[in-house]
């Protein structure tokens, strides 16, 4: 029998709502991708990505060999073969070099597709805000704050963050296959014994063992690590409070001066950081939290 929950039920309501908002962000993210990508500049953009991602294997066939370079480097060390110690050490200069020029231009193909993506998503949110009245409605309707700190400072964050997590992800997928595979060759089978007598042939089982030991810890870190999403994102809207007044402050500084406001409004800026430092509290603690 399949149980349901109701949506009538505090607990069943909850789980609509936040099915709702994960998909709400979802379909945000494709509006604010897509359109991008799906361009001339965009499909540029995706192939350097897609370059920056072969790199990033070549990377980690690099850190392969120099596992095999440790075992020839150590093997002629022991066997005190200066020949073989001379040719292995010119292999670490062959080996290390090919690795700092494939990581540096990883890095400069990074670079680029955020900044190309910054760059349009910045002009489409400067033309929204700003052109056909927006500027007008937004302050009117209210219930969006410090927009300009959404422009500059949150797109900075969705390209960048989004590129370096998406080619990260796509890495580790690479690295867990390769992984997977090499720890299945070393860790053979086990025989675990049966009550009745005989035994249970178990091949594999560090594979198992590995994979239910990341699987256990990385739900235990989801579950400390949750709350900190929303405290970072608290954190840069109280910051974003802050850095305004102190920006109004300064444009109308004739006007506070003249009408000797300046107790008062040193008093709203020390209420503005307090929100920010309790909220930096906050975040420590649950940063020691996770770190434990």
């Amino acid at each position: 029998m399949t149980v349901t929950a109701d949506p009538g039920r505090p607990g069943g309501r909850a789980r609509g709502t936040a099915r709702r908002q994960r998909g709400g962000r979802l379909r945000c993210f494709l509006r604010l991708a897509l359109p991008f990508f799906l361009r001339p500049a965009g499909r540029a953009a995706a192939l350097k990505f897609t370059l920056a991602f072969g790199l990033a294997i070549a990377a980690v066939w690099i850190g392969f060999e120099r596992n095999a370079w440790n075992q020839t480097f150590f093997g002629a060390l022991e066997r005190r073969d200066a020949d073989a110690v001379f040719r292995a050490t010119l292999d670490w200069i062959w080996l290390l070099a090919l690795l700092v020029g494939v990581s540096v231009q990883r890095a400069y193909l990074e670079r680029m597709v955020e900044i190309e993506w910054r760059t349009w998503l910045t002009r489409r949110l400067l033309d929204r805000w700003l052109g056909r009245g927006g500027l007008w409605r937004l302050e009117s309707a209210g219930g969006i704050d410090n927009p300009d700190q959404r422009v500059a400072e949150d797109a900075r964050l969705l390209s960048s963050l989004t590129v370096e997590l998406t080619l990260r992800v796509l890495l580790d997928v690479v690295e867990l296959g390769l992984y997977i595979g090499v720890l299945w060759y070393l860790s053979g089978t086990l025989a675990l014994p049966l009550p009745g007598g005989g035994s249970l042939d178990l091949p594999g089982y560090m594979v198992i063992a590995a994979v239910l030991y990341a699987g256990i810890a990385n739900l235990v870190a989801h579950r400390l690590g949750r709350p900190l999403a929303g405290l970072a994102a608290r954190q840069q809207h109280r910051e974003a409070d802050f850095r305004f007044g102190l920006a109004r402050l300064r444009d109308a500084a004739a006007e506070v001066v003249l009408l000797g406001g300046g107790r008062r409004e040193a008093g709203l800026a020390a209420g503005r950081f307090d929100a920010v430092r309790r909220n930096a509290l906050d975040l420590a603690r649950r940063h020691r939290i996770y770190a434990l």
